[in-house]
C-alpha cells in the first residue's frame, strides 16, 4: 500500500496481485472471472496486476522448463498482465495424471519484489505453487486470499487417483490453511472446506459476477446458423466447456425425446471440446437420430456478438452438468432473460430457484426431457422465469462483486 499526497490529504492505494494459473488466450470461467474482477477493482482505484503462467493448458507439457512463447508482459483493458515460464514435473498412467506439479520460481520472485498488500490466488489447482508463493508472501508481509474454483470436482478427482490421493489432499489442505482468507463461490463449497478441516471463520462467500452492460447494448443479430433465420423454430442453448462431467450425453438422449414431440426444436451446443470426445458425441447424435436437431457449434468467444445473438435468440438455456461450482454461463443466460433448466449440483441451487428455472437430478434423462417440454409448451411460464432470472442476476453485477471483494480486502488488512 502506498500514499498519494494531494495538498493536505493523503490517500491509500491498495496494491493487489491477481494470480491465476492460466490466462488469455486460454479462456474459461476462472480466466474470465479474474479478468472482470481485476478490471472492476481498477475502477475502484486499486493498483491491480495479473500474474500467470506462460503455458497453454491444452498442451502436453514435458517435464522440465516450459514456456509457450506468449508475451511476458502486456496490458489487457489497461490491466498489466505478467506471464512467467514454469518448471513442470508430472507423471501419467494412460491418460490419467498420477501427479502434476507446476512451479514458477520467477513468479515467486515477482511477489517478493512487488510486496503487494494482497496476493489473490484464483483457483488452487497448482497447489504447490500456491503454497510456495504463500510462504514467499510471508517475507513480503502480504495478505493472501485464495478463491476456490471447482473445489468439489478437484476433491472428486483426487479420490479417483489412489496413488496420489493423500498427498494431493494434504497439499490442498496446506494451501487453504496457509491462505489468510478464502473465498468460496457458493455455500456449497463450505462442505469441502469442512472435509479439509478448514475453519469457516476464514471463509467469505463471494460469487462470480456478470457484465450486464453488454446485455443492455443493442447488437446486430448475426445469426451464425442458417436455421436460426426460421421464425417458427425454437432453440435450446447449452454453453459450456464440453467434457465428460458436463452431462452432454444425457442432453443428447433427452433431445431425442423432445424432438419426437416437437420436431422443429433445435439444440445448440457451444463450447470447446477435445476432438476424441467430439467424435463420441457425434456418434451418439447419429445413434439417437437427432442429427438435424442437435448442432455442435464449437467454441464461440464469450465476448463476441455471435454468442450474444445466440443467447438472445434462444428460448431456453440448459446446463445438464454432473458437477459445477458457480457457472458464469448461467449468469450470462439469466442476463439474457432466459429461463434455466439445470442440474441440482454445486452452487447452481444458490443461483437458480423455482422463480428462475427448473432444477433436475443430474443424469436423469426423463426429468430433463420433461422439464424442457414443459417450458416449450408454456410461453407464459418461460417469459416469467426469464424475467425473474434477469432481475435476480442484477445482484451479481461485477461492480457489486468487486465492491464486496474490496470490503473483504480492507477487513483483512485491518486485522
Amino acid at each position: 500500500m502506498f500514499f498519494i499526497r494531494a495538498g493536505a490529504y493523503e490517500a491509500f492505494v491498495m496494491r493487489v496481485l491477481q494470480c491465476v494459473n492460466y490466462f488469455y488466450p486460454s479462456v474459461g470461467g476462472t480466466q474470465l472471472a479474474t479478468h472482470h474482477l481485476a478490471k472492476n477493482l481498477a475502477q475502484l482505484e486499486v493498483d491491480v496486476k495479473i500474474v500467470t503462467f506462460d503455458v497453454n493448458p491444452l498442451d502436453q507439457l514435458k517435464n522440465g522448463y516450459c514456456s509457450a512463447g506468449l508475451p511476458s508482459y502486456e496490458k489487457i483493458d489497461e490491466i498489466p498482465v505478467y506471464r512467467f515460464p514454469v518448471v513442470f514435473l508430472g507423471k501419467t498412467k494412460g491418460s490419467q495424471p498420477l501427479y502434476k506439479i507446476i512451479v514458477s520460481p520467477s513468479a515467486i520472485k515477482m511477489v517478493l519484489r512487488e510486496k503487494p498488500d494482497i496476493i489473490h490466488f484464483q483457483g488452487a489447482n497448482e497447489v504447490l505453487q500456491a503454497i510456495m508463493t504463500s510462504y514467499a508472501s510471508t517475507f513480503s508481509r502480504s495478505k493472501t486470499v485464495l478463491t476456490v474454483h471447482g473445489l468439489h470436482a478437484q476433491i472428486d478427482l483426487f479420490r479417483k487417483q489412489r496413488f496420489s490421493k493423500w498427498i494431493n489432499e494434504l497439499l490442498l489442505r496446506l494451501a487453504l490453511g496457509k491462505a489468510d482468507h478464502i473465498v468460496a463461490l457458493s455455500k456449497n463449497d463450505l462442505g469441502p472446506m469442512s472435509y479439509l478441516k478448514i475453519s469457516h471463520d476464514k471463509v467469505s462467500v463471494i460469487p462470480n459476477g456478470i457484465d450486464l452492460s453488454k446485455y443492455l447494448t443493442p447488437v446486430q443479430d448475426k445469426q451464425p446458423l442458417q436455421q436460426i433465420r426460421s421464425p417458427d423454430t425454437q432453440f435450446i442453448l447449452c454453453v459450456t466447456r464440453i467434457r465428460e462431467n458436463k452431462g452432454i450425453e444425457f442432453l443428447i438422449r433427452a433431445a431425442a425425446h423432445v424432438v419426437s414431440k416437437r420436431p422443429k426444436v433445435k439444440f445448440l451446443l457451444v463450447g470447446n471440446c477435445p476432438e476424441a470426445y467430439a467424435v463420441e458425441l457425434r456418434r451418439l447424435v447419429k445413434k439417437v437420430n437427432v442429427e438435424k436437431n442437435f448442432i455442435l457449434m464449437g467454441y464461440i468467444p464469450h465476448e463476441s456478438d455471435d454468442l450474444l445473438a445466440l443467447y438472445r435468440r434462444a428460448s431456453i438455456f440448459v446446463l445438464p452438468s454432473l458437477m459445477e461450482s458457480l457457472p458464469l454461463v448461467l449468469l450470462e443466460a439469466m442476463a439474457a432473460n432466459l429461463p434455466i433448466v439445470a442440474s441440482r449440483v454445486g452452487g447452481i441451487p444458490d443461483l437458480v430457484g423455482p422463480s428462475e428455472g427448473i432444477l433436475i437430478t443430474p443424469g436423469d434423462v426423463a426429468e430433463l426431457s420433461s422439464s424442457l417440454l414443459f417450458l416449450l409448451d408454456n410461453d407464459a411460464v418461460r417469459s416469467r422465469l426469464g424475467h425473474n432470472a434477469r432481475e435476480k442476476v442484477k445482484n451479481y453485477s461485477w461492480d457489486r462483486i468487486a465492491k464486496k471483494t474490496m470490503s473483504m480486502y480492507e477487513k483483512l488488512l485491518a486485522s
